[in-house]
């Protein structure tokens, strides 16, 4: 019993340690897409509070997709709704296998993880809260494959 201490004192520092890698995280949410498939107008919408002005972000998204998954790509349509109102309207590829067949994700598994671009190094002008809604725009009425979709914005 007399080391419990010490144990205690190495579990706070790897937690500390885990805790401070991700210190230019602003958001990091995923939304689950039914195991049906992903329906092309089935949105997934993050509300993020930016009251950060003057700060550059990075922003991805997430994608974890099974094996399964038919494409070596996705497209996307990425909408963003200010908070005043004004809406932007993207639509983004990605390429989640090589000619070859192999996925460019993560994981040893069943599942792979993907975490793309989607803008680099961008103010956000005003406080408040923006609105981004990602939908799957691959022409399929149900999209198979996909396990969740997120959102996650960084601080450069």
């Amino acid at each position: 019993m007399r080391n419990s201490g010490g144990i205690y004192l190495i579990i706070s520092i790897v937690f500390l340690t885990i805790g401070s890698c991700d210190r230019n995280r602003v958001y990091d949410q995923n939304a689950r897409i039914d195991a049906g498939g992903w329906m092309p107008r089935d949105g997934k919408e993050f509300q993020v509070e930016i009251n950060d002005t003057i700060s550059i972000y990075n922003l991805y998204i997430h994608l974890r997709h099974t094996n399964d998954y038919p494409f070596s790509n996705i497209f996307f349509f990425v909408q963003t709704r200010f908070p005043d109102g004004q809406l932007y309207r993207d639509t983004v590829e990605y390429i989640l296998a090589d000619p070859s067949g192999k996925w460019s994700g993560k994981g040893l598994g069943k599942i792979k993880d993907n975490r793309f671009p989607f803008r680099k190094m961008i103010h956000l002008p005003r406080k408040g809260t923006y609105v981004f809604r990602i939908e799957q725009a691959m022409r399929e009425k149900q999209l198979k494959g996909i396990h969740d979709v997120g959102l996650r914005i960084e601080r450069y």
